[in-house]
């Protein structure tokens, strides 16, 4: 049951003739147990009141498993102090003096608070298993083994009828990489990883890992895995030209050859550039800068 939820509405009834004596107030005194992360409150329209409730971030509705039933005490005071009529003589006419006896605490007048207990239960829904450990990062080299270990992750059911009854599996993982033990929620590789795939990110590999309880149907928790893949230098140069055309003329010709490299610095360059064997003696290159002389 979500916040701000109306509970319940009681009623109450003054049967005071005049009407600025049959008003009065609405109020809730306690709750038992009393309640630490949300708190109840009374919206009162004419002889009515509304009791709802109020959670704070973490606690927007009433929890079965915290507190299956809440007990408040709601009270009914008059707006107008209690006070009563004393007969202090009568004449012979027939004509009473007739005083006002206040009610003031400590004098036996006392005006009377007339309360009355509500009982709240809770009712028992099914709720996802939640993990110890929504987010966990791990640091790896790219290449490492099938089958390397990677994390473990661990849930728990707070549902009575499906408590610890639930299994793992992986959600997103776009590159099939890891495989999830259904049983124990331990993640492993299941390919080698890349960490010049475009899967990665910021040298980092998202991976969802879901625990599914076994109620129909049923409520999955998710918990997420950040996988901080280490550069190894597993990626020769490449030519960003393989084919160039050049014109001969009287004097030397020149032509830049570039490269590139898919391996983050410090494997990413800078490169030496050097001619095959049949080249030699025809074309002269600069190893450093990848100038090419004819």
């Amino acid at each position: 049951m979500l916040t701000g939820t109306a509970l319940v509405t009681v009623e109450a009834q003054d049967s005071d003739t005049l009407e600025a004596n049959h008003q009065f107030d609405l109020r809730i005194l306690s709750v038992t147990p009393k309640p630490s992360d949300l708190e109840f409150n009374l919206i009162q329209a004419s002889g009515t009141g509304t009791i709802r409730f109020k959670g704070c971030l973490d606690h927007e509705h009433l929890d079965y498993e915290e507190d299956s039933m809440k007990n408040l005490t709601i009270s009914a005071e008059n707006e107008i102090p209690y006070y009563s009529c004393k007969v202090q003589k009568r004449n012979i006419s027939g004509v009473s003096d007739v005083v006002k006896i206040e009610g003031e605490p400590g004098m036996g007048q006392v005006s009377p608070l007339f309360t009355r207990h509500v009982m709240v239960m809770v009712e028992d829904v099914n709720e996802p298993p939640i993990f110890t450990h929504s987010v966990k990062d791990v640091v790896v080299m790219e290449n490492v083994a099938v089958g390397h270990y990677l994390e473990t992750f661990t849930a728990r059911d707070l549902d009575t009828t499906s408590a610890n009854n639930f299994v793992y599996m992986k959600g997103e993982d776009p590159g099939d990489w890891v495989s999830v033990d259904s049983k124990i929620g331990k993640v492993t590789t299941a390919k080698i990883l890349d960490g010049e795939s475009p899967f990665v990110k910021d040298n980092a590999y998202k991976v969802t890992i879901h625990a599914a309880d076994s109620v129909v149907p049923p409520m999955t928790g998710t918990a997420t895995l950040n996988i901080h893949l280490k550069d190894e230098n597993d990626n020769t140069p490449s030519l960003d030209v393989n084919i160039m055309d050049m014109c001969q003329s009287a004097g030397p010709s020149l032509a830049n050859i570039t490269a590139f490299d898919l391996d983050e610095d410090p494997y990413s360059g800078p490169f030496n550039f050097k001619l095959h064997e049949d080249a030699k003696g025809k074309w002269r290159v600069d190893p450093n800068q990848g100038k090419d002389f004819f």
